[in-house]
């Protein structure tokens, strides 16, 4: 019997040491972005959609893209494998324990008689049932933890994109204020020729300096908040500042559609609120089980005085007071909690959802207002004094208040698109994905099957 101790504690798992190296760290944190090339390749047959870094990034491969190196995430994804290990282990049998018997029997004249040694193996016949309860307690806890960490993807997801479309609103402000300045700086050469000519005064003149100052203060605010935009969206990514890899600008969504009631399905946060409850329910099911003991035998060996022995205990626990009263109660008050918060939490998902698509819907009749009306006019003045200019008619001043109104419009189109955007996405991240998937490659723990 001690033999067989011998071997079993030969047989257990040594441990091996891992090191951290925060250079290494940080090093294969920098080579993030010039590796996406590799990265695309070693996943574009396992993704939907393979990723070309090459002619900039979209918002649909920014939000893949994060799914793999956002940090939050991949500590979630961590958290995760501890679930996962614990639950691949739960339920099974107790150790056996090995114990031995010392035994000196004080008698005859001198008062010492021989010893005696009875080795015994303790066991517990787990005949209560709890340790299928056991795992199926510990398989409820991981699919709540994945449940949390879809809801985790889905809304990282969304908040990637919302950085994507800021990140696209800011260049666009950028290239529109450029492009603007220059037409400005060469309406100030012009007015700067009929001041000279008498045709404009020297107020008049100094306005056009004054507009080329503002404009060119808005241009460097624009160029300021683009690159804050851009690391911002780096961070959500996963990725180190710099140059590479290149965003695209184009892909402004269209607005949603209406999926009726289907959010009550696919809403992520009452998802996450339904298997909450189901683990309570299994928690509870396995404390009410655990009023019900466990066998306990020790069977055993030894010789005393030349006569063989076998021994032979048996155990049980009586619950006669105690019962698991206090863990059933604490139980009973957690699955009580966990129906509350699912309750409140179909209520709130079905206040937001509606609220998203109002104001989803507010936004959309913006920006068609915006596109039907306020840029056909400013065009249109534009397109006179281009007219005018061509017949040798230069007015200075109204072709500067062409230009300041199209600006104006244009920038209101480009807050209008940004918005319609956001509210889009807000509705996106309410109603859910389409359907949630475990993804076999270990870096991506869950993936939502629709992707706008």
């Amino acid at each position: 019997m001690l033999g067989a101790a011998v071997a079993f504690l030969v047989g257990c798992k040594a441990y091996e040491p891992r090191p951290l190296d925060l250079d290494a760290t940080f090093e294969a944190w920098t080579r993030r972005a010039p590796d996406l090339v590799a990265f695309d390749a070693a996943r574009a047959d396992s993704r939907p959609t393979a990723i070309d870094a090459s002619d900039g990034i979209d918002a649909d491969e920014a939000e893949r893209i994060a799914l793999v190196f956002n940090g939050d995430l991949r500590v979630a994804r961590a958290d995760v494998a501890v679930r996962t290990a614990v639950a691949a282990h739960a339920g099974v049998w107790d150790d056996p324990v090995l114990g031995v018997d010392f035994e000196r029997v004080v008698s005859g004249a001198d008062g010492i008689g021989p010893n005696v040694l009875r080795p015994t193996l303790g066991l517990t016949l787990p005949i209560s049932g709890r340790l299928a309860l056991l795992r199926a307690a510990a398989d409820a806890d991981t699919r709540t933890q994945l449940t949390r960490v879809a809801a985790l993807e889905w809304d990282l997801g969304i908040r990637v994109r919302r950085a994507w479309f800021d990140r696209a609103s800011a260049a666009a402000r950028v290239e529109l204020l450029r492009t603007a300045a220059d037409s400005l700086d060469a309406l100030g050469t012009v007015a700067s020729r009929q001041a000279e000519a008498g045709v404009l005064s020297g107020l008049e003149a100094r306005l056009f300096r004054l507009e080329s100052a503002v404009l060119h203060a808005d241009l460097a605010d624009a160029v300021e908040a683009e690159r804050e935009a851009d690391v911002h969206l780096r961070d959500l990514m996963g990725l180190p500042p710099g140059p590479e890899p290149r965003f695209s600008s184009g892909g402004w969504p269209v607005a949603v559609g209406d999926d009726g009631d289907d959010w009550k399905r696919r809403s992520l946060e009452i998802a996450l609120r339904s298997a909450e409850y189901e683990a309570a329910e299994r928690r509870l099911e396995l404390e009410i089980r655990r009023q019900y003991p466990d066998l306990g035998v020790g069977p055993g060996y030894g010789t005393d005085q030349g006569d063989r022995r076998f021994l032979f205990d048996v155990s049980i626990p009586i619950p006669l007071w105690n019962a698991n009263a206090g863990a059933i109660a604490e139980a009973e008050a957690i699955r009580e909690g966990a129906r509350t918060r699912f309750e409140a939490e179909c209520a709130s998902v079905g206040s937001k959802v509606a609220s998203a698509r109002a104001a989803a819907s507010a936004a959309s009749r913006r920006r068609e207002r915006i596109e039907n009306s306020v840029i056909p006019l400013a065009e249109a003045q534009v397109t006179d004094v281009k007219r005018m200019a061509d017949l040798g008619r230069v007015d200075a001043v109204l072709a500067m208040q062409a230009v300041k109104a199209r600006v104006d419009a244009a920038l209101r189109l480009i807050d209008a698109r940004n918005a319609e955007a956001a509210a889009a996405d807000t509705v996106r991240r309410w109603v859910g994905p389409r359907s949630v998937r475990p993804a076999s490659n270990p870096t991506n723990t869950l993936i939502g099957e629709d992707r706008p």
